[in-house]
């Protein structure tokens, strides 16, 4: 059975704003050297990679912690744009904030629900 669109947009939103927040990283990097600015987007892109896959799947728990990881990750963003920091790398933060929320209302859409086996039981039968 095929993924709802809803799921196939929030996987590929969760695994594609955790390359974005790499490609921030890496950048911020370049500029300002330093170490320690790819420790926690390497954890973010391979706990999203694997929530994505177990939610196209259709794994139950996947979309459980799809859902906490994207609030979770839209907490850290917004936390990451209130800091100082470039310009533009608060307003990447900012947008990749909004893209975790949007990923953890798609993952509660009833499409969702129903496809990864949480849909409610018939209470009549």
């Amino acid at each position: 059975m095929r993924a709802p669109l809803e799921v196939r947009l929030a996987a590929a939103l969760l695994a594609g704003s955790a390359l974005l927040f790499l490609l921030t990283a890496l950048l911020r990097l370049l500029d300002e050297g330093g170490t320690g600015w790819l420790q926690l987007p390497l954890l973010q892109l391979a706990v999203a990679i694997g929530v994505a896959g177990g939610v196209l799947t259709g794994v139950r728990l996947a979309r459980l912690a799809g859902i906490v990881i994207a609030l979770l990750g839209g907490l850290l963003h917004m936390v990451l744009a209130l800091q100082p920091a470039p310009w533009w790398a608060r307003v990447v933060s900012g947008l990749v904030a909004l893209v975790l929320v949007y990923v953890a209302v798609l993952l509660n859409t009833k499409s969702a629900v129903e496809f990864c086996g949480g849909g409610r039981r018939d209470a009549r039968r």
